[in-house]
């Protein structure tokens, strides 16, 4: 085959063993962080037989393990050389293009791997590639397609995709026109004729991007929102026509949207009274068993939730398009559903402390944080091989039982993380908590749709967890803390419930990152605007009004500012702290922690190893922090890292 191998370590006498057992004890040396040995077991594998393309494909993923990107790059090259239809070649040459932050190049080799089969690798190198991109690359058939696959089916989380769907959605002539159209004339709503243009609303109705977005994720966008409140004014007018046309596509996909922000969008008094007026004509006809025209249900379902209408159920009785049926699902069956489960819900602990109590208050309005599809867990892997791949350079102590690793979720929220939990850890045994029923009753329904049952859930404060009487070999505490009167309290009691070597997995703000933010928090709090939902729309459009080089109108950057619950999480919550990581390598030192590394993704460790090659673990805090103040926005999704006790 004639490649040229990198250098590796020294090669030690073994080889009297096949080629097959070189590749065997191999992957018995990584799997216990001996990755040289690896590499070396593979080298030799291929010394002897130098087509022998397991060993090659293995090889550079212990290239990849060890961050020699460079390396893995060119043999996965020398590899598609020789057979271009090598997937696995085509997946590690993605990955460690990534590791270089050459994420372009990691694109193209995504691309490549999918055109050879879809399998749940391929699929995770598109979605990995999709997250680290600054903007797609190109926008032909094939990106369009597969971007509406990995939202639909979906290959991730269908948020971390959000942008580029935007981008894409935005770029089309048609859906971008009347996006173009809606944001030049706001505040003034133009006629639907000239709004939607010669195309019109079946055009809308029949870009499957378009449709896919708006029915499963949130739509992060002041242009798009723009467009989407005037369309849901034109389906409200409609709608109260003597004779009400059949619901487009677009109107369904348009409530859904509307039902995953929360109705966030601004209302006009004029509109409010016409939605009561169509209200009171739902309710007429469900008392009178009488015909509901499909599109009352999509107009009402864009101005508020349709399970609060009284016998709204009845409709679930009824037979629909299955559009129809699907919006009546979303909107009326899950929401009852999730109220029989919260009902249902085991109490922990009580909730006695105030700020407990008031953050509870605010996270019961609304499951928090929403969301609607998430790639389902894969093969999970175990816990200790898993830590090493992430962490090679750090000497993480094994932790767990043999196929049994108990699992404390401190603050599950909507459940999204116990999916990623899940996959990443076999034989799991998950307790869940969170203070708000809320939550803990969309989590509930979320994880059984995906068919998870190792998962118990159950309401406590962190505070008094200790009653509980267990222990655990994992514990993750993602955005929580920093909602504690006082976290550095609530982390001592996780802390206590860890058995020994345990690891933790902790997220928190940064003070650095999080300056924005405050700005906004300064300004709501200035004006005097309360957390309700109309004080958030009437808040998020004082705000739009801004300035552009305002501090504060860089709030839509954030996701966050596009749903009610989103929002209020964002600017409005009831308790916030920040840390910086000089504060955090404090508390570390004093509380018998070891740290263990960043979950921070290949392109933010590639930056920082370019920065400072000698921290090959990146584990220096002190160094992170001055890449922090030269990089704020390096952590403005949270610090968030791994941790193993001491003893």
């Amino acid at each position: 085959m004639g490649l040229t191998l990198p250098a590796a370590g020294t090669l030690h006498a073994s080889a009297a063993l096949s080629p097959t057992a070189q590749v065997e004890r191999g992957h018995r040396a990584r799997q216990d962080g001996d990755l040289i040995e690896a590499m070396n077991c593979y080298l030799r594998a291929i010394e002897s037989v130098p087509d022998f393309m397991d060993a090659h494909i293995n090889f550079c993923g212990t290239l990849i393990a060890l961050s020699r990107f460079a390396d893995a790059v060119a043999h996965c090259e020398q590899i598609l050389a020789h057979d271009p239809r090598l997937l696995a070649a085509h997946i590690h040459l993605g990955v460690a293009r990534i590791g270089m932050d050459d994420v372009i190049g990691a694109f193209a080799a995504a691309k490549n791997a999918l055109r050879i089969a879809e399998t749940p690798e391929t699929r995770m190198l598109f979605a990995q590639c999709l997250q680290n991109l600054p903007a797609l690359p190109d926008r032909d058939d094939d990106t369009r397609a597969w971007l509406t696959k990995a939202i639909e089916v979906p290959w991730g989380r269908a948020s971390e995709f959000a942008r580029h769907a935007i981008a894409m959605i935005k770029a089309d002539p048609v859906v971008g026109g009347a996006i173009a159209r809606a944001a030049a004339d706001w505040p003034k709503i133009a006629p639907a004729e000239e709004l939607y243009g010669e195309a019109g609303l079946q055009a809308l109705a029949s870009n499957a991007l378009l449709r896919a977005a708006l029915e499963n994720m949130l739509l992060a966008d002041i242009e798009a929102e723009r467009f989407l409140t005037a369309a849901r004014r034109h389906l409200l007018d409609a709608a109260l026509a003597p004779e009400a046309d059949a619901a487009s596509g677009f109107h369904l996909a348009l409530a859904h949207q509307c039902f995953i922000n929360e109705y966030a969008y601004a209302v006009s008094d004029d509109e409010r009274q016409k939605a009561d007026a169509l209200r009171a004509r739902l309710q007429s006809a469900l008392n009178d068993d009488a015909l509901v025209p499909a599109l009352w249900l999509a107009a009402l379902a864009a101005y508020g939730p349709l399970h609060a209408i009284a016998g709204s159920d009845r409709l679930l009785r009824r037979a629909w398009p299955a559009q129809v049926a699907a919006l009546l699902i979303r909107t009326i069956r899950e929401p009852l559903e999730e109220a029989r489960l919260r009902e249902s819900m085991a109490i922990l602990t009580p909730v006695e402390d105030d700020v407990s109590r008031r953050v509870r208050q605010q996270y019961e309005r609304n499951p928090y944080p929403r969301w609607i599809k998430t790639a389902p867990p894969g093969s999970s892997i175990d816990i200790n091989v898993q830590l090493r791949r992430l962490f090679p350079h750090t000497g993480v102590r094994d932790i767990g039982h043999k196929g049994s690793v108990d699992v404390l979720v401190a603050g599950c929220g909507t459940g999204q993380q116990l999916v990623d939990i899940t996959a990443r850890i076999a034989g799991a045994h998950i307790l869940a908590i969170d203070l708000s029923l809320t939550s803990l009753a969309y989590a509930r329904r979320k994880t059984d749709e995906l068919g998870l049952r190792n998962i118990e859930y159950g309401r406590a404060d962190i505070l008094r967890l200790k009653d509980l009487g267990r222990d655990f070999d994992v514990i993750d505490s993602s955005g929580v803390l920093h909602h504690l009167a006082d976290p550095i309290v609530g982390w001592n009691v996780l802390i206590s419930l860890l058995r020994p070597a345990g690891v933790m997995r902790i997220a928190l703000y940064s003070e650095i990152a999080r300056q924005q933010v405050v700005a906004a928090r300064n300004f709501a709090a200035a004006r005097g605007y309360g957390d309700s939902p109309g004080d958030i729309r009437r808040f998020r459009q004082d705000v739009l009004a801004l300035p552009a080089d305002d501090p504060v109108r860089t709030l839509v950057r954030y996701a966050d500012f596009f749903s009610v619950s989103d929002c209020r999480d964002l600017v409005f919550h009831v308790q916030e702290h920040r840390f910086t990581l000089p504060q955090i390598a404090l508390f570390l030192r004093a509380s018998g922690l070891t740290f263990l590394g960043f979950d921070a993704g290949p392109k933010i460790l590639g930056r920082y190893r370019a920065r400072f090659p000698d921290d090959v673990a990146a584990i220096d805090l002190e160094r992170w922090h001055a890449f922090e103040l030269a990089h704020p926005a390096t952590f403005g999704g949270m610090y968030q890292f791994w941790v193993q006790k001491q003893r």
